[in-house]
């Protein structure tokens, strides 16, 4: 009986134990379960707190884009309205110009070569000018360009709650990107067209009249034949410069944009128009110091592009350069083509053909230089404007 009785406490404590066990466990489990609630949701609010990060960080980048980049004093429609200005005021003072000049006589010959080379010199400095000003002006939309490409289009899912915003701030950078090449595209016009102007006017205004006083004093004869040169130079070169110009504004343009084949077609065609231009207007009659005018912006321009043409390769191979244009550019596009507002300016049937195709770095490695070229050709035919 004693031995029935002791194994009845036994079971009964056994029992017992295994019920403390048994709760102490099932505590446990709840503890568990708790904290990785907790960590899940601390998970998630960490996520979301990085993705307001991003997305505040995004519209921050592009406020001051459009209100002082592009914007405001110091933004680049401030700055070239004031260039188109300048220039203008500066065409338009010729005419004084010319009232200054009637004071040349025979009285004093040396004085009034002087005054003519003075003219002509005033006139060769401030031509230059005008050109570095519209150079930096055009380096700083390139730099929006750049600031644009480094903010790449959300994707939707980025912060889900915050869907709205999203589209948004994508529609904002996209009307922020067609401002800015908007922008290039007038600068650029208006550059070459008042520049132009600016040889020509001076040409029919200023130069007539110094023609009239050299009727009169031949001993002016040789100042006259130096100003002369200068702009047949500038109406012999000043298109071709210009053209030139606008392939080396392309080339890093496309360098900036990702697109390797249209870079390294602009550049290549920047190389070959330098080394003519610059046989052509050093083997030239027009001498070096006026010669000095289009050999100094001619390599500018090739050196800005060379600088820009190797920053970009030293940090990766045509390869990994075109993957990663096809890549983003294909899920912006695609973005684009889900939006209704944005269907009739991209071509999406286009789209949807070259979103078949499948490639990973390998296989773009395997592939032709034409083969690559078109699938980049076709990509940016796919954003060209329709409307």
């Amino acid at each position: 009986m004693k031995k029935l009785a002791v194994a009845a406490l036994i079971l009964v404590a056994s029992g017992r134990l295994l019920a403390d066990t048994a709760q102490t466990l099932n505590t446990i489990d709840s503890n568990r379960e708790r904290r990785q609630a907790l960590e899940i949701r601390e998970n998630a609010l960490r996520l979301k707190h990085r993705n307001l990060e991003m997305l505040n960080k995004f519209f921050a980048r592009t406020k001051y884009l459009r209100d002082n980049a592009i914007g405001g004093e110091a933004g680049v429609v401030k700055r070239s309205e004031t260039w188109i200005n300048g220039v203008k005021s500066w065409i338009n003072q010729w005419d004084t110009l010319t009232e200054a000049l009637k004071s040349i006589n025979s009285n004093n010959v040396e004085d009034s070569a002087n005054t003519i080379e003075k003219v002509v010199d005033d006139f060769y400095k401030k031509y230059a000018e005008h050109e570095a000003a519209a150079a930096d002006i055009n380096q700083k939309i390139l730099n929006i360009h750049v600031e644009l490409a480094d903010l790449q289009i959300l994707p939707l899912d980025v912060a889900p709650a915050y869907r709205a915003h999203v589209e948004a701030f994508n529609r904002h950078r996209d009307q922020i990107q067609q401002l800015n090449s908007t922008l290039e595209r007038n600068f650029q016009s208006d550059r070459i067209q008042l520049l132009g102007e600016a040889a020509t006017v001076f040409r029919s205004t200023v130069l007539t009249r110094i023609r009239q006083i050299v009727v009169q004093y031949p001993e002016l004869e040789a100042i006259m034949e130096q100003t002369r040169l200068l702009m047949d130079m500038m109406d012999t070169y000043g298109s071709r410069i210009a053209a030139y110009e606008h392939s080396a504004v392309a080339a890093r343009s496309a360098l900036t944009f990702g697109s390797y084949f249209a870079a390294e077609r602009n550049f290549n065609s920047v190389k070959a128009l330098a080394a003519e231009l610059q046989q052509g207007i050093t083997d030239s009659k027009y001498g070096t110091r006026n010669a000095s005018l289009y050999l100094n912006r001619i390599k500018t321009s090739l050196d800005a592009t060379q600088a820009q043409w190797n920053a970009v390769m030293g940090l990766q191979t045509k390869h990994t350069m075109f993957y990663n244009f096809f890549t983003t550019q294909r899920r912006t596009l695609s973005a684009d083509c889900r939006r209704r507002d944005m269907i009739p300016i991209r071509n999406c049937e286009m789209l949807r053909v070259l979103n078949q195709v499948q490639l990973d770095l390998p296989k773009v490695k395997a592939m032709s230089d034409g083969e690559l070229k078109h699938l980049e050709e076709s990509l940016i035919a796919v954003r060209k404007d329709r409307t």
